[in-house]
């Protein structure tokens, strides 16, 4: 066992002992999350949590605000990889080809339409009207990115920087951050519970590097200096009162 991975167990330990409540409550219920009381303290605390941590991880507010001086995290990527990225908002969703959202959005009877998964949660019709502008967006995204000189460019389709305005796409309405969040936290819960199946290691491997890769390919990614911030940002936001 590598250290970083026996750093991960430590400090995850409160994912790890959420899930197991949260499996707790389910048994004892009976039903699942859809079932539930939607007021559920448990599962609305954990997804809050969790929702918090990964954005802390992919966009925080010191670097949106102190670096970018964006005034939201809402926005597009600042990082500019050759082939293009379409990552956005807080979660840094993707929604090109081969993308969770464009995955969900080709196959109705995916887990998160059907709500035929280990907690019940289903993205509303609104949501998915929210993914399928989130696509458009991210072609925007693709087609604009470092092309100033381009006809039709504006620097809201740009990669984000601390020119306002820039990289905030078509969806910066309250309405539509509000829909990013409901939308993003039934993806994570889906991605932990279901695909990492509560694991805390393989939910972050995922999420940050695909489910193709390996816990190997993850430790060798945890190596160098920016993927130890992104994993201190990530365990340094879990809240432990989550607990109690």
């Amino acid at each position: 066992m590598g250290l970083k991975t026996r750093m991960i167990r430590v400090d995850m330990t409160i994912c790890t002992h959420t899930s197991i409540i949260l499996l707790l409550i389910s048994m004892v219920i009976g039903q699942n999350w859809e079932l539930m009381n939607k007021d559920n303290i448990v599962i609305n605390t954990f997804l809050d949590n969790l929702y918090q941590s990964v954005s802390m991880a992919e966009m925080s507010p010191d670097y949106y605000q102190n670096v970018l001086k964006q005034p939201h995290p809402y926005i597009r990527t600042s990082v500019a990889p050759a082939r293009g990225s379409t990552a956005y908002g807080p979660l840094q969703l993707t929604s090109g080809a081969d993308s969770m959202v464009q995955n969900i959005l080709g196959d109705e009877f995916h887990p998160l339409r059907t709500g035929n998964n280990s907690q019940g949660f289903k993205l509303t019709a609104d949501e998915i009207e929210y993914m399928s502008k989130m696509v458009e967006q991210g072609k925007k995204f693709l087609l604009y990115g470092r092309e100033p000189n381009k006809p039709g460019y504006d620097p809201k389709y740009d990669y984000s920087s601390v020119i306002p305005g820039s990289g905030q796409g078509d969806l910066a309405s309250k309405d539509d951050m509000l829909l990013y969040d409901s939308m993003g936290k039934k993806i994570l819960g889906y991605e932990y519970f279901d695909q990492a199946k509560s694991n805390p290691e393989i939910f972050l491997k995922n999420w940050k590097m695909g489910a193709e890769k390996t816990m190997d390919d993850f430790e060798k990614w945890g190596i160098g200096d920016n993927a130890k911030q992104y994993i201190q940002r990530f365990q340094s936001n879990l809240a432990p009162e989550i607990l109690f």
